[in-house]
């Protein structure tokens, strides 16, 4: 037999679980008693103990027995119990340390929010269940001899009828690991891809919250400045004192040469996606300007592109990794006759054509990976060559400001106020007279472009008039699915023959060594190359008519999530800044607060924010720069007046002006005695005002809210009050919302609330505040 004597030694130990509860005693051969008083002075006589092992484990019934127990063997540790205890203290220790860190796994990607690594967690785990079943078949079929027949039948071996080990059970238990192991790559070789296309997704977040305008080196016109397509030159009559003057011209690449010189830029790249995800945002309407649409439907303000892509990033993974039966059959129609091929050639031969083929894989993956550029760019549409028109097509579309559009069409929708602005930027042009809602007084003068006879709009793709004449010269994305599925498939295949090489017969040559490591290389190769054919697929299926309904629904949805956490963070900053001032604390009296004490609060609040999810601070951030109109960093006491404003008027906050209350809420942090709030400083405040307070704190924010609606003192609400109300908040709910909210939370209808109905609504929220609070 193929086994080893340290592999039967291992096998004989680890199969004693059940040797207490087992009634079977038969009578032992002469070879079974010696072998037994073997094992009885084990720790006396060492020696004795080797030679017994180099005669073998197996033992033999007495003729007459015909019956074979499963666990016969086990009667062997009746005089030496402790090897039986120790063995199930190992296992429980074991299972509590698996299901341990599964748990703690599992907690982390859920509060991080990674739903596509919780569903490839969910995989893993479910191959790992199913080996446990076909291990626990595998040893009654083995152990049983039913094996012994089997390999009789089919094999042609003769039949043992005490036998132990035959070939078929174990080359089944060595294709069955196999097979685990190639699983198991193939799942590990997804996270790999996926948290690395993950990271280029949080690029997508930058793109989408780059404004068009402003001297923020993040800004659209600054990337063109620094790239030479324009020049910033002074000019004391225009807005921020200077002019923007073309250079050149902008384009994607006129030929395939062109565009691959072009593919690695950040500013191509940058300008490419905010195409696509302009057409995604505002379809068929060339002319589109964002806060046009948001006013007829405010809702579609609340749309993330980034995180659309996001969703779609993950399920296109998923796609990818559940093997259907067509890529079984296909992989091993494939593989067979190669494998065939390769019985009979020698180690390094082997070795070589393991190399060919993990670098024709890697070829064929570089190859898709431009086929799928060249596809999305002839369904992007083209932006304008003059630099400065893109800039003012683009002006407005950031995430922050399609989502403070959203927030202000939202909160005059069915109220019959018409938004005025201090921020106004009246134009004409041939349609009619517009009031921007978004901050374009912040751009710059744009000389001849300003005064362009058309409004700048997107272009047809380069690839429009081609595919409706011709039809595409490009698969359809199915095709593409089902191509990538086959070879992420085969990559972990050969991934998988690389493991088993390693593990049954290491390179020890030096020639050896090098077409090892030059097949790894060849793996790494592809693994390099994935993301960026995740990354494309994900945008090519977000085009040409192939959006996710659900997935836009979802975004939605998670959206107006966010908004009420947004509402409950704004009612706990006001019940903070409110209930201080009732309690004359220093930072709301003028003159009582120092620096020192500023600056003391604010590494506190530092300190809460560093405890937060990556999800939680990117909300936070995007309240900031929601406030932040001009973009510079900094929000002043006049920009905060548009989210605090209404909630003064409510009478949420303490002073008799909403600037009195601004003024207290900015000194608490203020250590540099600036009268605004930069980034560092607003989220401090922030978490002051949530983070570092306690539950009842919060709860009594709630509940005063609640007062300041409940006009007639009758601890009752009705949901049109509420949302009424909650509309002029500038939070972006609207009725609607909060029907369907009330409807998730109390699984009825509400057309009233209490006081106590409506704390425990948002008690989940403040729960997940102070539970972050207590953990700190």
């Amino acid at each position: 037999m193929r086994g080893t004597r340290g592999h039967r030694w291992i096998l004989a130990v680890l199969l004693i679980f059940a040797a207490p509860g087992l009634d079977v005693k038969p009578k032992a051969s002469t070879a079974f008693t010696a072998h037994r008083s073997g094992l009885t002075g084990f720790r006396q006589h060492s020696r004795s103990n080797q030679n017994l092992l180099k005669s073998g484990l197996t033992w033999k019934r007495p003729a007459a027995t015909r019956t074979r127990a499963v666990f016969g063997s086990l009667n062997e540790l009746h005089e030496i119990p402790q090897i039986f205890l120790g063995e199930v203290a190992a296992v429980v220790i074991l299972s509590t340390l698996y299901e341990g860190a599964e748990k703690n796994i599992r907690k982390q990607f859920q509060d991080s929010g990674d739903e596509t690594a919780v569903r490839i967690l969910d995989v893993l785990f479910k191959e790992i269940t199913g080996l446990g079943f076909i291990g626990l078949l595998l040893f009654i079929v083995t152990r049983s001899g039913t094996g012994n027949l089997l390999a009789a039948n089919l094999l042609g071996v003769p039949k043992e009828e005490n036998a132990t080990e035959n070939l078929l059970a174990e080359t089944f238990e060595d294709v069955h690991i196999i097979m685990f192991m190639l699983i198991v790559v193939l799942l590990l070789q997804a996270f790999i891809t996926f948290f690395i296309a993950r990271q280029v997704a949080d690029t997508w977040g930058s793109y989408s919250q780059s404004r068009a305008f402003g001297s923020s080196e993040d800004s659209l016109e600054s990337r063109f400045v620094a790239r030479g397509y324009l020049e910033r030159r002074s000019n004391a009559t225009a807005y921020r004192g200077i002019d923007l003057a073309f250079l050149k011209p902008f384009s994607f690449g006129r030929g395939l040469q062109e565009r691959l010189k072009v593919r690695a830029d950040p500013l191509h790249k940058l300008i490419m996606w905010r195409a696509v995800r302009h057409e995604f945002l505002f379809p068929r309407d060339q002319y589109a300007r964002g806060e046009e649409v948001i006013r007829e439907d405010p809702e579609r303000g609340f749309l993330s592109f980034e995180d659309y892509l996001r969703k779609r990033l993950g399920k296109s993974l998923i796609e990818l990794i559940e093997v259907d039966g067509q890529t079984w059959i296909a992989s091993f129609c494939l593989l067979t006759p190669i494998a065939y091929c390769c019985l009979g050639l020698q180690y390094v031969t082997f070795l070589q054509v393991q190399c060919g083929i993990i670098w024709f894989l890697a070829s064929v993956a570089a190859v898709i990976s431009v086929v799928l550029e060249e596809d999305t760019y002839e369904l992007t549409p083209k932006v304008p060559r003059d630099p400065r028109q893109t800039l003012q097509l683009f002006a407005g579309t950031s995430t922050n400001m399609l989502r403070r559009a959203a927030i202000l069409a939202g909160s005059v929708q069915g109220t019959g106020e018409k938004l005025a602005w201090a921020d106004a930027d009246e134009y004409d042009d041939d349609r009619t007279s517009l009031t921007s809602i978004m901050g374009r007084r912040f751009r710059p003068g744009l000389t001849d472009a300003e005064n362009s006879p058309r409004r700048p709009f997107l272009g047809r793709p380069l690839g429009y008039y081609r595919r409706r004449k011709l039809g595409t010269r490009f698969p359809e994305s199915e095709v593409y699915i089902q191509v990538l599925r086959l070879l992420a498939f085969l990559n972990a295949i050969c991934a998988t023959c690389l493991i088993v090489t390693l593990l049954d017969k290491p390179p020890s040559k030096l020639e050896e060594l090098g077409w090892f490591a030059f097949a790894a290389m060849g793996y790494i190769a592809q693994l390099s190359v994935a993301p960026s054919i995740l990354r494309r697929l994900t945008i090519r299926t977000s085009i040409e008519g192939e959006k996710d309904v659900d997935c836009i629904q979802e975004c939605i949805s998670t959206a107006k999530r966010n908004q009420m956490r947004r509402l409950v963070i704004l009612i706990l900053v006001c019940g903070w800044e409110y209930s201080a001032a009732g309690k004359r604390e220093l930072w709301t009296t003028s003159g009582s607060w120092t620096s020192s004490l500023a600056k003391k609060w604010r590494r506190r609040g530092d300190r809460l924010f560093e405890v937060l999810s990556q999800a939680q601070q990117k909300q936070i951030w995007q309240t900031f720069s929601a406030i932040d109109v001009d973009g510079n960093g900094v929000v002043t006491a006049q920009e905060m007046a548009f989210i605090f404003g209404p909630a003064h008027k409510q009478g949420l906050l303490s002073g008799t002006s909403v600037e009195d209350s601004l003024r207290n809420i900015i000194r608490a942090v203020d250590n540099l005695d600036t009268g605004c709030l930069s980034w560092e400083r607003f989220r401090a405040m922030i978490m002051l005002a949530t983070l570092d307070r306690t539950l009842e704190e919060q709860v009594l924010s709630i509940k005063h809210f609640f007062d300041t609606i409940d006009s007639n003192n009758d601890g009752e609400i009705s949901s049109f009050q509420l949302a009424n109300i909650v509309q002029k908040l500038r939070v972006g709910l609207q009725a609607s919302d909060f029907t369907n909210l009330l409807y998730m939370q109390f699984s009825r209808a509400k057309p009233t609330i209490t006081k106590g109905e409506f704390v425990e609504w948002l008690l989940p929220y403040l729960k997940s505040v102070s539970r972050t609070a207590a953990a700190r």
